[in-house]
């Protein structure tokens, strides 16, 4: 079985594919990894923030309460709206996300929006970056389950 911040990633971008978000469509990239200047806009990438340190409850095999950061960043071309674009866009990732993600997180929130120019000249991009932290709880030796 995968770990579960990884199930956490991958319903996260299964969801937003699902959406079909206007203008994004199937657009969803799972990594920041993808080159700028070659890459059609809009597009949102779902990626890892650091994971915060996860807290043993219980003896020796017990659990561990995890806390898993993800980034959704939404890209647009740098145009007269765009600000109005990935204002848009941010709106539907934030309906989307639904808070316990079918029960792989028991909590989860979105704790920060950023916007940011990437490039210059003729390829100049802007982006929106939503923080969200999810928590999640897993037997301390099988990452790959939640439990309760």
């Amino acid at each position: 079985m995968t770990h579960v911040r990884k199930q956490i990633r991958d319903k996260i971008v299964a969801d937003l594919v699902d959406a079909s978000i206007e203008s994004v469509g199937a657009n969803v990239k799972r990594t920041i990894f993808f080159p700028l200047e070659e890459a059609l806009f809009p597009l949102i990438a779902v990626y890892y923030d650091p994971e915060s340190e996860a807290v043993q409850t219980g003896a020796m095999g017990g659990k561990l309460d995890r806390e898993v950061h993800l980034l959704i960043e939404a890209f647009a071309a740098a145009v007269a709206d765009v600000e109005d674009t990935l204002d848009a866009i941010a709106e539907r990732i934030e309906q989307t996300i639904t808070r316990k993600l079918g029960g792989l997180a028991y909590e989860g929130m979105l704790t920060s929006t950023e916007f940011e120019r990437h490039g210059e000249g003729d390829q100049e991009v802007a982006s929106v970056r939503l923080a969200y932290a999810f928590r999640y709880m897993t037997a301390s030796n099988d990452p790959g389950s939640t439990t309760h």
